[in-house]
This record gives C-alpha cells, structure tokens and sequence, in this order.
C-alpha cells in the first residue's frame, strides 16, 4: 500500500514536470481556505499592533516573512487569488489534512520557545504558521521547482532551509529534530507542488497551530 501511494506522488510529479516543459502546468494558486488563513493573519497582526511593547518586532518580522513570501509567489511563480473558488473546497481540505499530520508530529516531537508578549501563544503561532508557509512552500519551494524542474530537489531545499530556520528560532538541537522538521517539510513541499494550491500548507498548518 505504501508502495502504492509514493508510486503515486512520483506519477503526480512527473506530470507536473512535463506540463511545465510544454507550458501546460497550472497556475499555482490561493483559494478559500488559504485566504481565510491569511485573513485571520492579517486580524491578529492588525489586534498586536495596538499594544505597544518590546517584542513588536518579533510580530513584524512574521508578517513581513509572509508579505515576502506572497509577493514573491506573486511575481516570480505567477501565483493567483481564487478566494470564492469553492468548487475546490473539498480537494483544499483533503491536502489540508495531510498538511495537518505533518505539522502535528512538528508540534509534539520538537519544542518550541518564543516570548511574543503581548501576543498569545495561540494567536502567534497561527500568524508564524501562515508566514512560514508563505514564504518555504508556496514562494520557495514553487520557485526552486520551476528554476530547477526537480521536484525533489526544490521540496529538499527548501524543506532543509525551513528545518534550519525552524531551529534556529525556536530552539531544538541535535539531527533527530532536523530530521522530524524536514521530513515534514518534505511532505508539506509536496502537497504544494502536487496540490498547485497553498490552501492546504497554510490552512493546515494555522489550524494546528492555533489547537495546538
């Protein structure tokens, strides 16, 4: 069965391949449920800025980290908004599920510690949540892939880039936590990738976050 499944994410990607080859390949694109993320983003950003406090700059350095990241996809992977696209609602929740797992066994295996007064953990770490999946899937990971036309080697870079930078701001030491980051990077890279949507990356990933 597991035989099966990985037959099939390789099958989905080569296909995107050559669709990019023959400039067939869709449009990487934000529907409902990403932009409901990005959304609720923008509504806690907007709640912290009227608390003058020292950690401020933390709280802008997630919103720019997902202002670059969509500007990014924008220009440079031709993202596009379909935010009242529902007919791909239901496709959007399955990749979203995936995403979930992935995120959950982040959440429980790696420890996480930030001081984002006046910020709840929660309501930062759905706002952290959106911005890291702006940024590494849906412009990093896209990008590398149609510079490279490697599927695995753009989830492997970017998934890598985000286990370092996940480390280095959060904390967790030791190959053991690299490892348990970027393989669940490499499995939200290929959601992005196969999915042509960064509804289920970011979605899931703000869900988990905010039960968490």
């Amino acid at each position: 069965m597991c035989a099966h499944h990985c037959d099939c994410a390789l099958f989905l990607l080569e296909e995107e391949v050559r669709a990019i080859s023959t400039g067939t390949s869709k449009p990487y694109k934000i529907g409902f449920l990403g932009t409901m993320a990005l959304v609720g983003a923008v509504l806690v950003f907007m709640y912290a800025s009227t608390f003058p406090s020292e950690h401020t700059y933390t709280i802008f350095g997630a919103v720019l980290f997902a202002v670059i990241g969509i500007a990014f996809a924008f220009i440079m992977v031709g993202l596009k908004f379909e935010p009242f696209a529902l007919r791909d609602l239901v496709e959007s929740l399955i990749w979203t599920a995936v995403s979930v797992g992935a995120i959950w066994i982040i959440n429980v295996t790696v420890p996480f510690n930030l001081d984002v007064a006046p910020l709840s953990m929660r309501m930062f770490s759905v706002l952290q949540g959106v911005a890291e999946e702006s940024f590494f899937r849906v412009w990093l990971c896209a990008f590398a892939f149609k510079v490279t036309k490697q599927a695995w080697l753009a989830i492997g870079v970017s998934s890598g880039i985000w286990a370092l930078y996940h480390m280095q701001r959060y904390g967790g030491a030791g190959m053991g936590t690299f490892l348990v980051i970027f393989m669940a990077g490499c499995v939200l890279g290929w959601v992005m990738l196969t999915s042509k949507m960064g509804d289920g990356v970011i979605f899931g990933h703000a869900l988990v976050n905010f039960l968490a």
